[in-house]
C-alpha cells in the first residue's frame, strides 16, 4: 500500500474466490487478474501495467520503479523472475516464480492467462506432472515451455535486478539507512525490490524439507521484522522519522527534523546518560564519584542514588515531569529548568539493564541518551546479590547501618525493631532461634543457612532455566514468567528469584541494541572500578564517551582516590562494603559456570559483533571464563 502511495500507483486487494470448485489457492490470481484485463472493467480504466504480489511478498526498496519504457521498447508484455533455460528447455517448475509478476493489461495477457487457467482440471493436471499437484507456477511453466514460440517474444524473464528475493538469503544482510547490503547475495549487493517469503509462517515457523517446526519461528519472524523496518524506514522518512532499530517497532524523529527539534527541546532538563547496571556490578562507586563531583560537566539527580524511573511501573506512570523534578527541573512544564551549558545529566539505576520494558521505555523518551552498562563476572556478582538479601532476611534495617549486620543481632527485640517486613521479621526470628548461641548469632550456623539457602535458591532457578531450554523458548525472561506483572510482583521475581538470569548479560544488553545504536553504549567491566589505576583510565574513557573532557580543571581525579564510603571493608575495596558470612561451595559453582558458559559465549559474540569491544581482553573476567569453560 504504501509502495503504491508513494508512486501515486492504484491497488486492489485480493480477498475474492473468483472460481472455488476449480481455481482455488493460488489458482485464484489467474482468473482474477483475467477479469481486470477486461477492456471494459470499470476499476482497471486508464492501466497499463498490473504489478501482481503474493500475500507473503513485501517491498524492500520503496523508492525503485521498474524500467518500464524498455519493456515498452522491447515489446514486453510479461516480466516474471525466471531462468531462459529451466523453463524454455527444461519445463522446470522452479525455473520462474509467480509470487510476484508483471502483466501489461491487453488482449494477449488474457489469452495467456486463459491458458494457464486450463491447466487447472485435474485430469490435465495430472497429465501433465506433479501427480496432478501442480499449481498455477507449474501450469504457467508449461504453458511457456509448451508453446514457446506463441509467448516467449513478448516475454521477459527478468534477472536485471531481484524481482522477488528467498528471504533467508536477506536475513541479517540490511543495513539502516544504508543502500547496499551488508553482504552480498548471488553476487549481487544491491537491495532487493521485494522479498517473497515462502514457507514463512509466523506462527508455526518455516518449512524446512518439507517439515514445520518452532525452530523457525524466531527466524521467520525476526528475518520479516528486519526487511519490514528496512523498507518502512524509506515511507518514514518522508515525513521525518525513523525506527530506532531494524528490530523494534519503535519510531522516533530523524535528527535536524522539526520534530527531532521539538523533542530536544521538552527533553533537555532530562537525563543525557544512563548507568543501566548491572546490579552488584559497581554501581555504588561509579555513582559515588559523579554525586562527588568527579567532573564538573556531569550532573547526577537529587535524592537517593536509584530513580528507577523505566523499571517500575509505579514510578513510570507518574510521567516526564515528576522525573524531570528529580533533575532540578519544574513540574510545570517539559524542559523547563535553569541553562545547562555543558552539563551532561545523567543516573544510575541498576535495574533498567534486565527488567523488562525499561529499554523501550528509554528509547522512546530519550533516544540520543548514552547509555553505559557496568559487567561483572556473572557467579560473583549472582553471590554478592544474594548475599545482600540474605542480610535483609536476617538484619533488616540494619544491613544498610553494618556491614556485618548479623553481628549487631543479639535478641528478638532488635530482629523486631529492625524488621521491614512481615516476612522478613519471620524469618530473622527463625533463624535467631536455630543460630542464637549465648545471646549471638552462631557464625558456623548462619554459615550453613547462608550456603543451604542459596544452593537451594539457585537449584530451582536452574530446573527452571533447563525446563524452558527443553521447550526451546524463545524468550527466556517470558519463559521464566516476568512479563506482564504488576510491579509488586516483577520486583519479587526479579529480585528474589532470578539471580541467574540476571547475570545472563548477553539476553539483557541484546535488548537495549535493539533500540540504541552500538555507539551509543559504553561496556565497562567492573573489575576496572576496583583498582585506583584502572578507575582513572575508565573514568577518563566515560568522560570521553559524554563528548567532555578527560582532564583539567574541570576533572578531579583526586576523588577517586577516596573510595566510596559504601565500599570500605577493612581498608580494601569490596562492593558495598558488605562482609560475607559463607561463599558459594565449589560444587555450586561448577554448575554455575557451566550454566552462563554458553551466554558468555553469546555476550562475547554481540559485543564483538556490535563493535563495542576490540577483543575479549577488555573484559578480564569474560576471557578468563571462555579459556575455562567448556560449554
Amino acid at each position: 500500500l504504501m509502495y503504491s502511495t508513494m508512486h501515486g500507483y492504484k491497488t486492489w486487494w485480493s480477498t475474492e474466490l473468483v472460481s472455488a470448485w476449480d481455481l482455488e489457492a493460488a489458482w485464484n490470481k489467474i482468473p482474477l487478474l483475467y477479469v481486470l484485463m477486461h477492456p471494459d472493467s470499470p476499476v482497471t480504466q486508464g492501466i497499463e501495467w498490473m504489478l501482481w504480489m503474493d500475500d507473503d511478498a513485501i517491498f524492500t526498496d520503496l523508492n525503485f520503479t521498474m524500467p518500464f519504457k524498455q519493456y515498452d521498447e522491447d515489446g514486453i508484455n510479461l516480466v516474471i523472475w525466471g531462468d531462459p533455460q529451466r523453463v524454455y528447455r527444461g519445463n522446470d517448475i522452479q525455473g520462474l516464480n509467480t509470487g510476484v509478476f508483471l502483466l501489461r493489461k491487453c488482449e494477449w495477457s488474457r489469452q495467456l492467462m486463459a491458458e494457464v487457467a486450463a491447466l487447472a482440471t485435474p485430469s490435465i493436471r495430472k497429465m501433465i506432472g506433479n501427480k496432478g499437484r501442480i499449481a498455477e507456477q507449474g501450469a504457467l511453466t508449461w504453458v511457456l515451455h509448451s508453446q514457446a514460440s506463441k509467448w516467449k517474444d513478448k516475454v521477459q524473464l527478468e534477472r536485471n535486478f531481484t524481482m522477488n528475493g528467498n528471504w533467508m538469503d536477506f536475513v541479517g544482510k540490511f543495513q539502516k539507512g544504508g543502500r547496499k547490503l551488508s553482504q552480498a547475495v548471488w553476487g549481487n549487493d544491491e537491495v532487493p525490490f521485494v522479498v517473497q517469503y515462502a514457507g514463512c509462517q509466523m506462527c508455526r515457523g518455516h518449512s524446512e524439507n518439507g517439515s514445520w517446526h518452532d525452530d523457525g519461528v524466531r527466524k521467520c519472524q525476526n528475518a520479516f521484522l528486519e526487511a519490514y523496518m528496512y523498507g518502512d524506514d524509506q515511507v518514514l522518512n518522508k515525513i521525518g522519522l525513523r525506527h530506532l532499530s531494524l528490530e523494534t517497532h519503535l519510531v522516533r524523529s530523524n535528527p535536524g527534523s522539526e520534530l527531532y527539534q521539538r523533542h530536544l527541546t521538552m527533553t533537555r532538563c532530562l537525563p543525557a546518560f544512563l548507568v543501566i547496571g548491572t546490579q552488584k556490578g559497581g554501581t555504588s562507586s561509579f555513582h559515588f564519584l559523579l554525586k562527588s563531583g568527579w567532573h564538573d560537566d556531569v550532573q547526577v539527580n537529587n535524592g537517593e542514588k536509584e530513580i528507577h524511573y523505566f523499571s517500575w511501573d509505579d514510578n513510570f506512570r507518574k510521567g516526564p515531569l515528576v522525573y524531570q523534578q528529580r533533575f532540578d527541573g519544574s513540574g510545570d512544564r517539559l524542559g523547563d529548568c535553569k541553562p545547562l551549558g555543558n552539563t551532561k545529566l545523567g543516573e544510575v539505576s541498576a535495574t533498567y539493564l534486565d527488567y523488562p520494558k525499561s529499554a523501550e521505555r528509554a528509547a522512546q523518551l530519550l533516544p540520543a541518551a548514552r547509555i553505559v552498562v557496568l559487567l561483572r563476572e556473572p557467579v560473583s556478582r549472582l553471590v554478592s546479590s544474594f548475599n545482600m538479601k540474605w542480610q535483609v532476611e536476617i538484619c533488616g534495617k540494619l544491613t544498610w547501618t553494618r556491614t556485618d549486620c548479623y553481628n549487631g543481632i543479639t535478641s528478638v527485640k532488635i530482629v523486631n525493631d529492625n524488621s521491614v517486613a512481615k516476612r522478613q521479621r519471620e524469618a530473622a526470628v527463625a533463624v535467631w532461634r536455630k543460630c542464637n548461641k549465648d545471646g549471638q548469632l552462631d557464625p558456623g550456623c548462619l554459615q550453613q543457612d547462608f550456603v543451604q539457602k542459596l544452593t537451594s535458591k539457585i537449584d530451582v532457578e536452574l530446573q527452571k532455566h533447563q525446563e524452558c531450554g527443553r521447550q526451546k523458548a524463545e524468550d527466556l525472561g517470558a519463559c521464566l514468567g516476568v512479563h506482564g506483572l504488576d510491579q509488586a510482583d516483577l520486583y519479587r521475581v526479579m529480585e528474589d528469584n532470578l539471580f541467574v538470569y540476571r547475570s545472563m548479560y548477553a539476553e539483557h544488553l541484546a535488548h537495549w541494541l535493539k533500540v540504541y545504536p552500538p555507539d551509543a553504549v559504553l561496556v565497562i567491566a567492573s573489575e576496572h572500578m576496583k583498582e585506583t589505576g584502572d578507575m582513572k583510565d575508565t573514568m577518563m574513557r566515560f568522560a570521553r564517551f559524554l563528548g567532555l573532557p578527560d582532564s583539567g580543571p574541570r576533572v578531579h581525579h583526586d576523588l577517586i582516590f577516596k573510595s566510596s564510603p559504601a565500599s570500605q571493608d577493612s581498608g580494601h575495596v569490596h562492593e558495598n562494603g558488605r562482609t560475607y558470612i559463607a561463599e558459594a561451595p565449589s560444587e555450586l559453582s561448577g554448575r554455575l559456570y557451566k550454566a552462563f558458559c554458553p551466554k558468555n559465549q553469546e555476550l562475547a559474540q554481540l559485543l564483538l559483533d556490535k563493535k563495542l569491544i576490540a577483543t575479549v581482553g577488555e573484559i578480564p573476567w569474560l576471557a578468563t571464563a571462555l579459556k575455562r569453560d567448556v560449554c
